[in-house]
């Protein structure tokens, strides 16, 4: 999907401006009516730091380049921290780094660690892996530590993309597709319980069905909303007009655009139950209109001889299912180790302290490993 080039941060920097444009106006209408003046107090406030937001968005926007995706497309920044990324937690959506670490097998010793300020990591993987090589050179314990390990890793690193790179770097890796489980011969008596837990929640809605005394109202489609194109509007069923979130957007092949409703508009309309899917947890309403064709669909790539599908063929073997299966005791105990010891959370900015903080983390678990292993000899 295409979207406007103008960055994310220049429209908040719009929106801001105009928001203090209102106060302000707001202010010299009620400037000087008597009766009033405890309605108006704050409104100089909310201004001036409304005006305050303006000018750091501008100077951010001078100083700082766009930051662009593993992809090419701009990604949002954070005007604290730049080098920081959105991503999702136990604890909901943050804005942090993701911890990395290349662990050995033998004694749960980290050879590698990096912390990197984005929510989507499978292209770093290839990266790790020739870091990883370098720091072995870098102190003498092995020419290519790569060329008697091997390296696994779970199916969010599973890509065409990222397979290519690892393959590259001469390293035999074992990365596990979001369907290994279903091909796995002892779950294979699995799907039975699923099946049987689908008829009891389907049979469960019909009764639910049942009992409702009042049926749910038809949800509004896109042909009850008053589209106008030429003036580049569009009217809700409820009357209310909705903004653009996107202009002459492709998708799929097609020259879309997007509305949104206001949230002041959304928040008591007497229509969410007829115009939002789940009214209990939608804010608002989006609509996407399709405008025109623009161009032939996208073609499907073939998956034959595909680095994806070679990886899923050497992953299917006796070794490398036994292989595999020594992951999770592996690394996830590295983690929750970390995490134990009452390092949850970052207290830096920026990529290279967060980073050097991540490595510290490490070393404490490293500590406790190596004096264990010491003992055990």
């Amino acid at each position: 999907m295409e979207r406007d080039p103008q960055g994310a941060c220049e429209e908040k920097h719009k929106k801001l401006e105009q928001v203090a444009e209102r106060i302000v106006h707001r202010h010299r209408e009620l400037d000087g009516q008597e009766g009033k003046s405890g309605s108006s107090c704050s409104e100089p406030e909310k201004a001036q730091r409304y005006r305050r937001k303006v000018a750091e968005i501008k100077a951010f926007l001078e100083k700082t380049e766009k930051k662009l995706g593993p992809t090419g497309n701009e990604q949002k920044s954070n005007l604290t921290d730049p080098e920081s990324a959105k991503m999702t937690s136990s604890r909901g959506v943050i804005q942090g780094y993701n911890g990395l670490a290349v662990v050995d097998d033998r004694a749960q010793i980290v050879v590698h660690a990096e912390a990197h300020g984005s929510g989507y990591e499978a292209h770093l993987l290839a990266p790790l892996i020739e870091a990883t090589r370098k720091s072995f050179i870098e102190l003498e314990l092995s020419k290519d530590v790569f060329a008697e390990t091997k390296v696994t890793a779970d199916s969010g690193f599973h890509s065409n993309v990222v397979i290519a790179a690892v393959e590259a770097t001469g390293a035999d890796a074992y990365v596990a597709d979001r369907d290994y489980r279903r091909r796995e011969p002892a779950f294979a008596g699995a799907e039975r319980y699923k099946q049987r837990d689908k008829k009891e929640r389907a049979l469960q809605r019909r009764r639910d069905r049942e009992s409702r005394v009042t049926t749910k109202p038809k949800l509004f489609t896109v042909q009850d909303f008053l589209y106008d194109e030429a003036n580049a509007r569009c009217i809700c069923p409820a009357g209310q007009k909705l903004f653009h979130a996107g202009k002459h957007m492709l998708f799929n092949g097609y020259r879309v655009t997007r509305f949104k409703a206001p949230l002041t508009a959304c928040r008591e309309c007497h229509l969410r139950e007829q115009c939002l899917r789940h009214p209990d947890r939608t804010i608002q309403r989006q609509l996407m209109i399709i405008k025109h064709p623009e161009g032939p669909p996208p073609k499907r790539r073939s998956k034959r001889n595909a680095p994806t599908e070679r990886m899923q063929w050497k992953f299917d073997t006796p070794f490398g299912r036994e292989l595999y299966s020594r992951r999770m005791g592996t690394v996830e105990p590295v983690f929750a180790n970390i995490q134990n010891k009452g390092m949850r959370r970052f207290t830096l900015r920026g990529q290279k302290k967060v980073s050097a903080q991540w490595k510290l983390f490490t070393m404490v678990h490293n500590i406790e490993k190596v004096a264990g292993a010491a003992m055990r000899q």
